[in-house]
């Protein structure tokens, strides 16, 4: 018999072997986890964007007195000329959602720090709902609808606009990405 003091040459290039494709296992597996917490988080973000922006929308028109809604394509649309007489419009320019006041130089930038990329792939279109209370038709309430095209996250928001006066309803068309209205709680801060 031979004594042995040692390991061959042989056993440890297999142990070496093994101990690699477990490292490289353990590797790809903590790299995908960590991905995949990048990807999670990013998600959760854009959604809270998405969230915040819908919140501050509908907070902002919630006591409007008038409002219309308009497409930016239509011919109608012309955010310096719509501003004034105490009108405020919300629209989206150059990737930012603004609001314009009747004062053209107070122009308000709504939450754009999307990391940098500010609002790239989010949309918002305004919705007139039609209701019938017996036989008159009017519309009242708007729903609001902000989408992350990139994550293919869509929160809609109804707002019942109790200001508007007894017989009148919203204005314009029934759906677009502009909306003006006035908005005496808002004008008044």
């Amino acid at each position: 018999m031979k004594n042995r003091n040692g390991f061959s040459l042989i056993e440890l290039l297999i142990a070496i072997a093994l101990f690699g494709i477990v490292l490289s296992l353990g590797y790809q597996l903590f790299n995908y986890a960590q991905s995949n917490y990048v990807r999670t988080t990013n998600y959760w973000e854009r959604q809270n964007k998405v969230i915040a922006l819908s919140s501050y929308i509908e907070s902002t028109i919630d006591n409007a007195n008038y409002m219309e809604i308009l497409s930016s394509t239509s011919d109608e649309y012309n955010k310096e000329e719509i501003a004034g007489d105490y009108k405020s419009v919300i629209f989206a320019d150059e990737a930012t959602f603004k609001i314009m006041t009747d004062d053209l130089n107070n122009v308000e930038t709504v939450l754009t720090d999307f990391r940098g990329e500010e609002f790239i792939n989010i949309q918002v279109a305004f919705n007139r709902v039609p209701q019938y209370d017996n036989v008159t038709l009017y519309t009242d309430l708007i729903e609001i609808v902000v989408t992350a095209t990139d994550i293919n996250f869509t929160l809609t928001t109804k707002v019942k606009i109790e200001n508007i006066k007894e017989g009148d309803s919203i204005q314009g068309e029934l759906y677009g990405d502009v909306i003006i209205f006035t908005n005496p709680t808002y004008l008044a801060n």
